[in-house]
């Protein structure tokens, strides 16, 4: 987490907000404020109805990006998304340069998520120390 740019919340678009989504986004408001957020609500596997299963999502304060990880919906502009993620002169990872303008390197990122720590066995307060782990992905450079 400390690494990253830029943060993807997962969360599930089939049962809705949970308390633990909330939590998670909570946690990564309060320790990391200066860090840009994007929320993937997964399981939208119908197309048609994408965009009415996430909009329950908004009340987050964030615009949710519906998805479906088994049919590959939405993972496009999501990923997009992601990419576009500039963060000028903070390049800890690649090059170490302060004067890194970004343009030769993808963003790097951290998913976090209650669902994931909740299917450990760690439930909310789980998915606040799952966040805090810093799973990380990155995409390729292109």
């Amino acid at each position: 987490m400390a690494e990253s740019d830029v943060v993807v919340l997962l969360v599930d678009g089939r049962v809705g907000v949970q308390p633990g989504d909330r939590d998670v986004l909570e946690w990564l408001r309060t320790h990391h404020p200066r860090k840009q957020v994007i929320l993937a609500v997964n399981k939208c596997d119908n197309a048609a109805k994408a965009d009415l299963a996430a909009s329950e999502f908004w009340e987050l304060g964030l615009e949710p990006r519906p998805i479906s990880a088994i049919n590959g919906f939405g993972t496009g502009d999501m990923l997009d998304a992601l990419v576009k993620v500039r963060v000028p002169g903070s390049c800890r990872t690649c090059c170490r340069s302060s004067r890194c303008a970004w343009t030769r390197h993808a963003a790097h990122a951290a998913v976090a998520g209650a669902g994931a720590a909740a299917a450990q066995g760690g439930g909310a307060a789980g998915g606040r120390q799952a966040a805090g782990r810093g799973n990380r992905w990155a995409p390729q450079r292109r």
